[in-house]
């Protein structure tokens, strides 16, 4: 990165904005005074991005574990020196999709929809298999498609509250931020102690589940029945819609293999 500041008779001019001033920030943009590049810089930066106690990467993992309600609450309402939470659901995507990967997830619950298919007409077990393939290919964005779903879902069931749809979806990227960061965990032990695909989608579920309730109960200080409440109600039908899309796409490759055959 090139200096964003240049120095001009004891005043500095901002190469962001163009404005002139002699303080560390520009008056104008707010950018800071920029020094030049070197080893130690980029060192230094490189390692603020995870360790740094406020807006490191793992101490922001550690926190949305344990707290991903309080997190999107205090967030949403204005403390922000953490983190970004946007970058991290969608670093902590890319670590899921790539230990699925490593685990052949997808290979293994192939295997397990061919066993239970036997019986099943052929361009079925074609249709399950091209959908097996759909999901290995495009899990990524297929769960980022799923997140204004689920957003929709807590706005509608807390639309009497003040926050609006895309302070929900804000909600919704810590909790999802939550169980993706779990769900690592889970996936390194299907490659240590070789879980079954079947048994991990199971305890993603359950996760999954546990987080929404988790969010809920801690965003809006809930008591334990009326987060699990609220959870498992925004959840079920957050899923429910999901479902009815992949159903959709499950049918199409149906149909495209039963017209093939």
């Amino acid at each position: 990165m090139i200096d964003h500041l240049v120095s001009t008779d004891q005043e500095l001019v901002c190469k962001n904005c163009g404005e002139t001033f002699t303080t560390a920030f520009c008056n104008n943009c707010g950018h800071k005074a920029a020094h030049r590049i070197t080893v130690h810089y980029v060192v230094h930066d490189i390692v603020h991005v995870f360790l740094h106690a406020d807006k490191g990467i793992f101490s922001f993992r550690t926190r949305v574990i344990l707290a991903p309600g309080i997190m999107a609450y205090e967030f949403i309402n204005g403390k922000r020196k953490i983190f970004n939470p946007y970058q991290y659901l969608i670093f902590s995507v890319g670590i899921v999709i790539f230990l699925m990967s490593r685990s052949h997830f997808f290979e293994n619950l192939n295997s397990y929809s061919s066993g239970t298919s036997t019986r099943m007409p052929e361009f079925m077990q074609k249709g399950m298999a091209d959908f097996n393939l759909f999901l290995r290919n495009y899990m990524n964005i297929i769960t980022f498609m799923a997140l204004p779903i689920y957003a929709f879902s807590g706005w509608l069931f807390n639309r009497k509250r003040k926050e609006n749809y895309a302070e929900h979806f804000t909600i919704l990227v810590f909790s999802m931020s939550q169980i993706n960061t779990i769900n690592a965990l889970v996936l390194l032990l299907l490659i240590i102690f070789k879980v079954s695909a079947l048994g991990t989608d199971s305890i993603s579920i359950v996760l999954a589940i546990a987080s929404f309730c988790r969010t809920y109960k801690q965003f809006y200080n809930l008591m334990w029945l009326s987060g699990l409440w609220k959870g498992i109600l925004i959840y079920t039908f957050s899923y429910f819609g999901q479902f009815l899309i992949m159903g959709l796409v499950i049918y199409i490759l149906l149909l495209k293999n039963q017209y093939l055959h």
